[in-house]
């Protein structure tokens, strides 16, 4: 069993020693492929989805401000577990996404959008930027 180790060691060592080494040239190219690809694979996604829940919360913002009572009723029939005046309410005053559904599981705010994808929102954290945003 040892022997096969050894055997395999060599023949890697072997394999090591016989390639050629990469030039400055062709490490640079490696290197550069690897970061291009990084870049369009990784990091455009992330700013994309950044400045897609920058603008969210900008919207999310306005509406907020402008309807701050509705938004309060919403609470009440949250709290209240009155789900279906929560959800009326909210398309109302056209909170994204528009919703079907709408509870509330222990700490968490279930909703289900208009294309029946489930989303959960720690109730907590919401309320926190609800106030964040009323100013309070």
């Amino acid at each position: 069993m040892l022997e096969e180790k050894q055997i395999s060691d060599v023949e890697i060592a072997d394999e090591m020693l016989s390639k050629e080494p990469e030039s400055a040239e062709e490490r640079l190219a490696k290197a550069e492929a690897e970061m291009k690809d990084w870049y369009d694979n990784e990091f455009l996604p992330y700013k994309k989805a950044k400045e897609q829940e920058k603008e969210d919360f900008e919207t999310f913002r306005r509406v907020i401000q402008s309807h701050p009572h509705e938004v309060k009723y919403i609470l009440s029939c949250i709290y209240d577990e009155d789900y279906d005046n929560a959800v009326t309410t909210w398309n109302h005053i056209k909170i994204k996404p528009s919703i079907t559904a709408i509870e509330l599981k222990e700490e968490n705010l279930i909703i289900t959008d208009t294309d029946d994808d489930v989303h959960e929102i720690l109730f907590e954290s919401l309320l926190d930027k609800i106030n964040m945003v009323l100013g309070g």
